[in-house]
């Protein structure tokens, strides 16, 4: 115990410490960095994508309602729409349409036809491309994508389409896990170099 506080107060024992602290500090600091540079890339990559998305396909959706109405040939169009898109795109868990009165008039579960939405008021009320992100007990995190459907100035109908963020968690979480044990390798490094370093520059000192 002696030894080590002998340790502790001595120039190499400060030397050491206050070194391993600013090398801890720096690396942690930059892998912070990192990962939110990268998590703002890829989430912004991920929105870019769903907002094309959306506004792609609901052009289809647009002229499925405005060549058969919102009638049950209509309807039968806007279930083959969102099939095609469910198979194309694996990301997206939910597609629905409201029309102009918060009504669910699709969706790509045959069972919610017809159901009341409680945020159907919140969901019309966009003028535009709307997107969010949503934390789900459920689900995990979704990306919720609202658009319009709109043919010239009147509006028909509204486009949300649910996206899942669970493999960009899951991939950003295992990119961290990685960045984590390698940072841990460098620090030990690093300390190690430290150490050594101090030793060789104090090694006058202590001749004096």
């Amino acid at each position: 115990m002696a030894r080590i506080k002998a340790f502790l107060f001595s120039l190499r024992g400060k030397a050491i410490i206050i070194g391993t602290f600013c090398i801890i500090i720096f690396m942690g600091v930059a892998v912070y960095i990192i990962l939110s540079t990268e998590w703002s890339y890829y989430f912004r990559d991920r929105e870019d994508l769903a907002r094309v998305l959306a506004e792609t396909a609901g052009v289809n959706f647009t002229n499925a309602i405005l060549h058969q109405g919102v009638g049950p040939e209509g309807t039968k169009n806007l279930d083959y729409y969102i099939q095609d898109l469910l198979s194309k795109e694996k990301s997206i868990l939910t597609i629905s349409i409201f029309d102009k009165n918060g009504m669910l008039i699709a969706h790509s579960n045959s069972f919610e036809h017809n159901r009341f939405y409680e945020d159907a008021k919140e969901v019309i009320a966009h003028e535009s491309t709307f997107l969010r992100e949503i934390k789900d007990k459920e689900r995990g995190p979704v990306l919720e994508t609202i658009t319009p459907l709109m043919a010239g100035e009147k509006r028909l109908a509204t486009l949300r389409i649910e996206f899942s963020l669970k493999d960009l968690y899951d991939r950003l979480t295992l990119r961290a896990k990685n960045m984590f044990l390698r940072t841990l390798i460098a620090i030990s490094g690093a300390i190690l170099l430290l150490y050594f370093g101090i030793n060789a520059m104090l090694k006058p000192v202590r001749r004096l």
